[in-house]
């Protein structure tokens, strides 16, 4: 059997847009650190691991500040990819999680990456 995942979620945001595209490398770095842990954490609950951070990265995203956060996973059928995107539309953010298992990255990664780009979202959300 196949994996991929999407979710998404809609979440008032305390972290302005200004912010993320001011944000420094050390302090993306310290980012990444942080939702590492809480990656760990999460995922420990779940019964699952954390198994590497894959990087964080500043981006536009249909105009809007984001930050991607990639990881490996653990699964009961093998090691998954996530990408974890954040938008920030001012008072709201928008996650989206982006998954697929490892082994498949040679048919899902094509895929993913072509959703993450065709994404639209309006300059109100």
């Amino acid at each position: 059997s196949t994996y991929a995942s999407i979710a998404v979620n809609a979440t008032d945001s305390d972290i302005p847009p200004d912010l993320i595209n001011s944000a420094t490398k050390a302090e993306l770095k310290e980012l990444e650190e942080t939702m590492a842990e809480t990656m760990r954490r999460g995922l420990a609950v779940q019964s699952l691991q954390f198994l590497k951070s894959l990087g964080l990265e500043r981006k536009i995203i249909s105009g809007h500040a984001t930050i991607v956060f990639r990881y490996r996973r653990s699964s009961p059928n093998g090691p998954v990819v996530v990408a974890l995107n954040r938008l920030f539309l001012g008072a709201k953010e928008i996650s989206f999680n982006l998954s697929y298992r490892e082994a498949e990255s040679a048919l899902w990664k094509p895929i993913i990456e072509y959703m993450t780009q065709s994404i639209k979202v309006g300059k109100n959300g």
